[in-house]
């Protein structure tokens, strides 16, 4: 016994002063995902303020244009701290995935509720948000306009698609629905729809009676001139076109796993409704009425959405040059 009772001090002793140089654990770095948009500010950030809670998940946001954000991911590689982009356009998604940027979404993956005709053809990227083409017409003016050739009919044309970025998928859209047979015309189409039409007319600006005037939803402002209508066109043989804000995931995301739940979250019907509010847009996913009054609208959605369109956008393009 007696030989035994050291043994057993030294074991002990070595074991306190092992305890003593055992460091206390450290906190856990914070989740975060960090996305890039054209269309979201870091003030913004506020409107996920229930991910973060739900998912211990912390959002940043940074503001670039869909240009120079395509510039800095292909400057920083594997070392950019962007896991996930939201686009104003799917022009914009197109030429970033064209530059093999985004990281395929397994289609196990995607949220179930989520549409296949909101999503690319390399599952890669995907819509949230509808903003449609429409027609604003003066209440007291006698024209009648129900397809989108009326609207070479038509004198007065204005635009307020200002950028190629709203253009082209309106482009893209007509001439996909005049098929391979009609190029010819698809291309005459286009090119006098740029000659009859006027220069872009501000948004402060009076229309002029009798006028028509093309426009995106979203920069559309119903509120200066109440004496104007709203037509859809195509809506009752087959819907408006439209361009649709959207969501995809970088190649070398640090928090891939972080940005797929965040894209379930955006597709949450609640959410998707208050973010599209927020953009002036219409939500993807529900067909019942809305809690804002101006996604009532009556419209139908196109049978075939600008996602599938992407490979007619070249056409266009080399319209436009």
């Amino acid at each position: 016994m007696i030989k035994v009772f050291p043994s057993f001090f030294w074991l002990f002793l070595v074991f306190c002063f092992s305890a003593c140089s055992i460091e206390e654990a450290r906190p856990t770095k914070k989740q975060e995902i960090v996305i890039a948009s054209d269309c979201l500010d870091p003030k913004d950030e506020t409107l996920f303020k229930s991910f973060e809670k739900s998912f211990g998940i912390q959002v940043k946001i940074h503001h670039f244009s869909a240009d120079s954000l395509k510039k800095l991911l292909v400057q920083e590689g594997v070392d950019t701290e962007i896991d996930a982009v939201i686009l104003a356009s799917t022009y914009s998604m197109y030429l970033l995935d064209n530059s093999n940027l985004l990281h395929k979404i397994k289609k196990e993956k995607f949220p179930k509720q989520l549409e296949k005709n909101y999503r690319s053809k390399k599952s890669t990227w995907a819509g949230i948000g509808i903003d449609p083409y429409v027609v604003a017409l003066s209440k007291d003016s006698s024209n009648k306009i129900t397809e989108y050739k009326d609207l070479l009919e038509k004198s007065n044309t204005f635009y307020s698609l200002q950028t190629a970025d709203f253009w082209n998928p309106f482009y893209a859209s007509i001439a996909q629905r005049m098929g391979k047979k009609n190029k010819r015309n698809s291309a005459d189409w286009i090119k006098k729809m740029r000659e009859n039409s006027r220069e872009y007319i501000s948004m402060n600006d009076t229309i002029p009676s009798h006028s028509v005037f093309l426009s995106s939803y979203s920069v559309l402002n119903l509120k200066k001139d109440k004496k104007l209508k709203l037509i859809f066109p195509n809506q009752f043989t087959g819907g408006s076109y439209y361009n649709m804000a959207c969501f995809g995931i970088v190649n070398q995301a640090r928090n891939y796993e972080n940005a797929l739940a965040f894209f379930g979250y955006l597709l949450n019907e609640s959410v998707n409704k208050r973010l599209n509010n927020h953009w002036k847009k219409f939500p993807v996913l529900s067909t019942k009425t809305g809690f804002f009054t101006y996604q009532n609208s009556a419209f139908k959605k196109s049978e075939t959405s600008p996602v599938f369109l992407d490979y007619h956008y070249k056409s266009p393009l080399k319209i436009l040059k």
